[in-house]
């Protein structure tokens, strides 16, 4: 009987563990497939980590952003062409936006972008720091694209394929 009780505990913290994984993007339509190429860790970590400039992808959006919606399946398609992970930063998450400490210290990183990496505080936004520390930034989907809740079209979306691509380049 114990063993039973054990092997079903075993079975359930490993249900919830994988599920746990696979509800880093919860709220976002549209992915393709089972594979989601998205990851999140404690934020003070993750600005830290960008303040610091470690070398990654980083994703910063909500759910309910419409701009983000559209965006997320193209991104997620590009991160597994790539063999990329893209750290996700939910900008509306109580964890960031109610923490004055975290957002000022995000706000002044921000501040030490360079020019056409400035993305003024919209989303969504995918910022890359490269293994030479460089940044390089995306914001939104196309120039072109005025409804976000209207599909893409297909050169709207190689366009932005090509775009991301090009930015993950430097994390070769």
């Amino acid at each position: 009987m114990k063993k039973l009780l054990l092997v079903a505990i075993s079975f359930l913290i490993l249900i919830t563990g994988c599920a746990s994984s696979n509800n880093v993007m919860k709220g976002y339509q549209g992915i393709k497939g089972k594979t989601i190429n998205f990851e999140t860790k404690n934020y003070t970590e993750m600005v830290n980590d960008m303040i610091e400039k470690k070398p990654g992808v980083y994703y910063l959006g909500y759910p309910e952003c419409p701009w983000c919606q559209s965006l997320i399946p193209v991104l997620n398609e590009v991160l597994i062409e790539n063999d990329l992970k893209a750290m996700y930063l939910n900008t509306s998450s109580a964890e960031f936006k109610d923490n004055a400490l975290l957002t000022e210290r995000f706000l002044k990183f921000r501040e030490s972008f360079p020019a056409g990496v400035e993305n003024e505080g919209y989303v969504p936004f995918v910022l890359v720091i490269g293994k030479d520390g460089s940044l390089q930034g995306h914001t939104g989907t196309t120039p072109d694209v005025t409804d976000p809740k209207k599909p893409m079209t297909e050169d709207q979306v190689r366009f932005l394929k090509t775009r991301l691509s090009y930015l993950f380049e430097s994390l070769d």
